[in-house]
């Protein structure tokens, strides 16, 4: 019996096609995104073919989460094993309300033990107001933790303004310093929004973080240390704080060490929350959370 002509490619070739269907895909949770093409049929073609494809899935399809307690709903009760798989994920990072205590974004990567990303987009929550110079800090703070926090090996940080330069012009050499404190061969770079509109693609043709980066989009900022300040063609320095409508993105990339999440530095409390309830959130929330949550008004805990 002849084989179908899908079965009969040679297993390279059958590995690449899979690979290709599956970057594409973006399982988005509570946003709604342009509908795109739908890759998983091609499991039920044959079992032959989800032999083949299924081990693909996870390390190939970006996760996109509107918020954090999606983000842990839908991991937290995987087995560090089977987070250990996804290599693609966009979240807007909010902290976490637990009891009394609000706890930062990273703390959420930190519950997640086994996650080793290759690319991690986290967006600004802080600025959805635009204006509002208050959430400056709490995007200050959110890239200071996430250079601390394991779990990615290139991370995406991208808010509408750049006013979290403003207050403090020698932070981004402190990120820098803090990548490699943790690895020597880690960077970071700066970029700024071409348009006062430009935003990062949420389709599934943009999975890999230096294809998000399009030089039609984005330019680079220059040198660290300048970061602060920018000359005009006179020489005259402008400070970045005028250019508060030009959005920042935040690219830092480790090269040398492990970048697996642990979950080493978790608080003690959370990690007895989570084995008491098996990783449900729902319920962790429900007995534990805080009525008034971060996510309704995130400058509200700064």
């Amino acid at each position: 019996m002849q084989k179908r002509s899908l079965e009969a490619l040679p297993s390279e070739l059958h590995l690449a096609i899979f690979k290709e269907l599956f970057q594409g895909t973006v399982i988005s949770f509570g946003r709604t995104l342009e509908k795109q093409h739908e890759p998983f049929a091609i499991l039920l073609t044959c079992r032959g073919s989800y032999n083949v494809a299924q081990p693909l899935l996870k390390c190939s399809i970006t996760l996109h989460f509107a918020s954090t307690n999606l983000m842990l709903q839908v991991l937290l009760p995987m087995s560090p094993e089977d987070r250990g798989q996804f290599r693609y994920m966009r979240v807007r990072g909010y902290a976490v309300p637990i009891d009394s205590s609000v706890f930062p974004f990273k703390t959420a990567l930190c519950m997640l033990s086994g996650l080793q990303l290759d690319t991690l987009l986290v967006e600004d929550v802080y600025h959805d107001d635009f204006d509002d110079s208050w959430g400056d800090t709490g995007t200050r703070d959110e890239v200071d933790a996430l250079g601390e926090v394991d779990g990615w090996r290139q991370l995406l940080y991208y808010t509408p303004t750049s006013g979290l330069l403003g207050a403090q012009p020698s932070q981004p050499m402190n990120w820098q310093q803090r990548i490699k404190d943790g690895d020597a061969y880690g960077s970071v770079k700066l970029f700024r929004g071409i348009r006062d509109d430009t935003g990062m693609a949420a389709g599934p043709h943009r999975y890999n973080a230096l294809e998000m980066i399009s030089v039609d989009d984005w330019e680079p900022f220059g040198k660290l240390e300048d970061a602060s300040t920018s000359e005009d063609a006179g020489g005259r320095v402008e400070s970045l704080e005028v250019e508060r409508s030009r959005p920042l993105l935040v690219f830092a990339k480790r090269a040398g060490t492990s970048y697996r999440q642990t979950g080493e530095h978790l608080p003690e409390c959370l990690r007895e929350l989570i084995d008491e309830f098996g990783g449900d959130w729902s319920r962790i929330r429900d007995e534990s959370g805080r009525y008034d949550d971060p996510e309704g008004n995130p400058n509200a805990w700064l």
